[in-house]
């Protein structure tokens, strides 16, 4: 018993170690792709509701060539704040279109909610963000061409 405690707290430990480090990664300021200028930025945060974000990474369980309507998708993003400041990451689940999931990149700004006291991201306003990326979808094609499930 005593072996297989020790190798836990140190898997743990490993665990902890990356996790930190990933969320160190997640603070670095982000070059936002197609940023929405400064103005009409705090224009939505005064108005409440939906407001833009910036994407920090998306991942999700796809496997290679798949490509389903209806997937998880856990999107790392931050609010864009007032000042040009960015809020702290927040981890978010979204379910979507393997067509959103493949444009996800990093940087990528989008639209959220957050809550206006933290400056966190509480949701992502999927139907509004699959209306924005629609134009590209051939471009997602292009990145993950296969086959196709639940169409």
């Amino acid at each position: 018993m005593g072996l297989f405690g020790n190798v836990r707290k140190i898997v743990d430990g490993y665990r902890e170690m990356a996790q930190a480090q990933q969320a160190e990664a997640d603070r670095v300021p982000l070059t936002i792709r197609n940023p929405t200028p400064q103005a009409d930025v705090d224009r939505l945060i005064a108005a409440g509701g939906v407001a833009r974000g910036v994407v920090v990474r998306a991942t999700h369980n796809q496997t290679n060539g798949e490509r389903v309507a209806n997937m998880g998708v856990n999107i790392t993003c931050r609010a864009r704040l007032a000042n040009g400041e960015l809020g702290e990451p927040a981890n978010i689940k979204v379910r979507t279109s393997w067509q959103v999931a493949a444009l996800l990149d990093p940087g990528l700004e989008i639209p959220v909610t957050f809550d206006r006291a933290t400056g966190v991201v509480t949701d992502v306003a999927i139907d509004q963000l699959k209306q924005e990326l629609a134009p590209r979808f051939d471009e997602a094609k292009k990145r993950r061409p296969g086959w196709t499930s639940d169409l």
